[in-house]
């Protein structure tokens, strides 16, 4: 549901008018895609790691693709033993992860995603408890 999260928080502030939309760079690029008729690529590259071991992986491809050309507001969070990695290690480290994102991107082919695809929470199942 994560991989989703940005989906659907650009979903509900285009449909809100939010202000959101100009002003943050990850939403605006998000609604730019969509508004040119086209889906966002969402491509899941590891499944069922820590979470600490996702914030390696995603500050690695970060290190790779380099903050400048995203529209994160800062780099990745390097947790544990990452921490004391040379920055040659990093960026081959990151390196690995793009070759391994490209070998899923070839198995399993682009499949954009729409707004109307998504569903409204990331939870859309969960029930809400009466308090």
């Amino acid at each position: 549901a994560r991989p989703l999260a940005h989906l659907i928080e650009a979903k509900k502030e285009k449909e809100a008018k939010s202000p959101k939309m100009v002003s943050n760079a990850k939403l605006k690029r998000i609604g730019s895609i969509w508004e040119n008729g086209h889906g966002v690529i969402c491509l899941q590259i590891s499944h069922s790691v820590s979470d600490e071991e996702a914030f390696v992986r995603e500050a690695a491809l970060i290190e790779a693709i380099k903050l400048e050309n995203l529209t994160n507001m800062k780099g990745g969070e390097w947790r544990g033993k990452s921490k004391s990695w040379t920055p040659s290690m990093k960026a081959e480290f990151g390196t690995y992860q793009l070759l391994r994102a490209m070998g899923v991107l070839k198995m399993e082919g682009i499949r954009p995603i729409f707004p109307q695809a998504l569903p409204e929470s990331l939870y859309p199942f969960a029930q809400k408890k009466n308090v």
